[in-house]
């Protein structure tokens, strides 16, 4: 008999590291399809005086979204690899009602660490490898939050207007699909993104 486990150890510190700023009292969607490491990580953001919301998979993540009270500031995804793997899932989540929080991203060690440009574009800020170490984490989770903040800050303001609805737009094409988003937030209208007829039934039952 024999049991694997993953833990988060930092020998480094002797002290449990901190949050602070924008970190405390955030939001935080955490997103790890292994129940354990979900529960773990969440306990260790609440340690830390963030708000977050476990999940296993990218369904209940979009749920999550579509209900969350407050826009959620960070998600925090496990994933086998940056491309396409965690790309594929943070193109999901920015389908959804909104999503505009920083991405960290959970790789195992041996992944690579820089970057792509498509990373970025995507507002994945930061790449964790495992086995994850408490300061390396909030370190990345502090950088991608504050580099989240600064690149939102320096897009045009949306045009607020007294009409502004929830739209569901059904649309296949990503281009497509962009360019009208983009046209309807800018008019302060809450858009919510689907790809197939069948998903915007889903949406509106």
């Amino acid at each position: 008999f024999h049991a694997t486990c993953e833990v988060m150890v930092d020998a480094s510190q002797q002290e449990s590291p901190k949050a602070s700023g924008p970190l405390l009292g955030a939001p935080v969607l955490v997103v790890d399809g292994h129940a354990t490491s979900c529960s773990n990580l969440c306990e260790l953001l609440s340690t830390w005086e963030m708000k977050p919301t476990g999940v296993h998979d990218l369904g209940t993540a979009q749920d999550a979204l579509m209900k969350a009270g407050q826009p959620f500031a960070l998600a925090v995804l496990r994933a086998k690899a940056p491309e396409p793997e965690g790309v594929a899932m943070v193109e999901e989540l920015r389908r959804t009602a909104r999503f505009q929080g920083a991405v960290v991203l959970l790789v195992p060690a041996g992944s690579v660490t820089a970057l792509s440009d498509r990373c970025q574009a995507l507002g994945i800020r930061s790449i964790v490898h495992k086995p994850i170490g408490e300061a390396r984490l909030l370190a990345a989770l502090q950088s991608a939050v504050e580099g989240n903040r600064a690149v939102l800050r320096a897009r045009p303001q949306t045009l607020r207007t007294q009409n502004s609805r929830k739209v569901l737009l059904v649309e296949d094409n990503p281009i497509n699909r962009h360019i009208a988003m983009v046209v309807l937030e800018k008019r302060g209208h809450r858009v919510v993104v689907v790809g197939t007829g069948r998903e915007a039934v889903e949406r509106l039952a």
